[in-house]
């Protein structure tokens, strides 16, 4: 063995950078005292639609395999950002059931339901057109976000749509960050 593999050994890898993939607040618990059919509406988009977390959450996983070499600070956080849009599933599954629905992988819009499906994540390989992609994406979700909780008088689904969309502001900066330094 020569001296410079002596040196490697026991030595642990270079620790990867942490980035914060949520906003510090918590998240309100999803607590839905009455049923209200005509809020599946907005929430099923939200769940299920092109722009819909679904949509985020395998379009960022997909991303994050496809670059993971080249680029494994972005990749770790994809992924990292993934998870947050599965609770951001999660709490948008809850609060349909609570209002009398089902948390189905269907959207529905003018009377039309349309099933998710995996043409809806953009497959491109190239990183800064994903990074452009998924800025686009939380922009677009993070201000319908903060509509909808305006919008919707249930003081709890609003909160709880708020608080998500707060989610979205930091992966906004996020994805803006890693765009600026490619």
């Amino acid at each position: 063995m020569n001296s410079r593999n002596i040196r490697n050994v026991g030595a642990q890898p270079a620790p990867v950078e942490k980035i914060a993939v949520t906003a510090a607040s918590p998240y309100p618990e999803v607590n839905i005292t009455m049923k209200n059919p005509q809020l599946l509406i907005p929430l099923s988009l939200d769940l299920a639609s092109a722009g819909g977390e679904l949509t985020a959450i395998y379009q960022y996983v997909y991303q994050s395999i496809m670059i993971k070499e080249s680029h494994p600070l972005i990749s770790e956080t994809l992924m990292r950002i993934a998870i947050v849009e599965m609770h951001h599933l999660n709490l948008m599954g809850q609060m349909m059931k609570g209002l009398g629905g089902s948390p189905r992988a269907v959207s529905n819009f003018a009377g039309r339901s349309t099933p998710w499906n995996g043409t809806m994540p953009s497959y491109t390989k190239d990183i800064k057109r994903m990074l452009q992609v998924d800025l686009k994406g939380e922009q677009d979700t993070y201000h319908r976000y903060l509509l909808q909780s305006h919008r919707i008088s249930d003081p709890n689904i609003s909160a709880v749509i708020h608080r998500i969309a707060e989610d979205e502001e930091v992966h906004i900066a996020i994805f803006e960050k890693f765009i600026a330094e490619l």
